[in-house]
């Protein structure tokens, strides 16, 4: 399997392996770019796991994921070495212990900003950021669904209409805080687990999906302020 971390090995699988990538991203940006794909994906939201989003915000999803691609294809060929057993760029092997960990730390960084634009937080976030501590008793380590991205076990709900990630998983994802007058329930099941869905006044189209027994705690805490529909 790791022979496909080489390139430059001269394995004729590897390298249609390679090619067959390269030819996949050139005709997916023809098309997302040029040939009406951004359009037809805004079209048909969930398809291929594409968010609901405009066409113009799939392309630079896109050129995004192209730009990734190419980066991590360039290293691996720069690193990798040929049949005569040297690379162009030899891998530093004295740095690796600095150059490791920071790689680890810049993906997770990237990968938390990333989910943020992806679900919907970061829109959220300019309405929404929470900009003091507003008490009330917490309920940790909660899963919600926001857009395309599950949270799982990662939320802390302040019963007050706050919500926060995990410090570890943070960036890209600032506190939020929701007015009562701003949030509106609707109620739904999957197969037997019964959901609610939260969505917000100032950001049409994005909601928080929550366990109904947890938006009932919720619920209960706001002071009749948020009125759940009964189950589906």
């Amino acid at each position: 399997m790791f022979d496909f971390l080489e390139p430059r090995s001269g394995n004729p699988y590897v390298l249609a392996w390679w090619w067959a990538n390269g030819a996949v991203l050139a005709a997916g940006t023809v098309w997302v770019l040029w040939g009406g794909g951004a359009e037809t994906l805004a079209r048909h939201p969930g398809f291929a796991m594409v968010p609901e989003w405009s066409a113009s915000k799939i392309r630079w999803l896109w050129v995004g994921l192209v730009v990734w691609n190419v980066t991590i294809g360039g290293l691996l060929f720069f690193w990798s070495p040929a049949p005569t057993g040297k690379a162009p760029l030899p891998f530093p092997e004295e740095w690796a212990l600095i150059l490791i960990p920071l790689f680890v730390v810049a993906l997770a960084y990237g990968v938390n900003v990333f989910l943020a634009w992806l679900g919907g937080w970061a829109i959220l976030a300019r309405h929404y950021r929470a900009s003091r501590d507003h008490g009330g008793r917490r309920v940790r380590f909660r899963s919600a669904r926001l857009g395309s991205v599950n949270y799982g076990s990662s939320l802390t709900l302040t019963v007050g209409a706050g919500v926060a990630i995990l410090p570890l998983f943070r960036a890209g994802h600032p506190p939020l805080f929701f007015p009562w007058g701003d949030v509106a329930a609707r109620a739904g099941r999957t197969w037997f687990l019964p959901w609610i869905e939260l969505s917000f006044a100032q950001c049409p189209g994005l909601a928080f999906r929550i366990a109904r027994r947890l938006a009932e705690t919720v619920a209960r805490e706001s002071g009749g302020r948020l009125r759940l529909p009964p189950p589906t």
